[in-house]
């Protein structure tokens, strides 16, 4: 009688146990694929700084004649898995020639390194804005 009694509890304790072992396997799992589906963004060689340097050095900025104000020319590419930049889209224009002069400055770019989901290169699109300050004639002279 003794180990009738004693047969239904230990199976109740390993079902208890054995459950939340289950429970943590598949979390584990679930991490570890998580992990290699992480996504790394497309990025400029050199990082953000140096995409801001490569503009600002080499891109003619037109001069606005009304007043100061807040320019912004707003891009969209794609970042092909080689790290070449491809359909280019303005999704805010300035002016029509001073958005073709960004295009070009951006196809004339040294390739990007491009995003990557787990170690794999892929092709992602990027969102390029640029803002910048323009300040009337008068204010150039002074």
């Amino acid at each position: 009688m003794k180990y009738g009694l004693l047969f239904p509890f230990a199976f109740l304790c390993l079902s208890v146990i054995a459950h939340p072992k289950t429970k943590n396997i598949i979390t584990a799992h679930h991490t570890t694929v998580t992990k290699q589906q992480a996504l790394t963004p497309p990025e400029f060689p050199g990082g953000q700084s140096a995409l801001f340097s490569y503009v600002m050095n080499n891109l003619k900025w037109p001069k606005n004649k009304n007043a100061d104000s807040l320019q912004e020319v707003v891009l969209t590419f794609y970042v092909e898995k080689d790290g070449s930049l491809t359909d280019f889209k303005v999704v805010k224009s300035l002016t029509p020639s001073f958005d073709a002069s960004v295009i070009q400055l951006l196809k004339k770019s040294p390739k990007w390194i491009p995003a990557k989901r787990g170690n794999q290169p892929i092709k992602s699109k990027y969102d390029f804005p640029i803002r910048y300050h323009s300040e009337t004639e008068a204010n150039d002279t002074n």
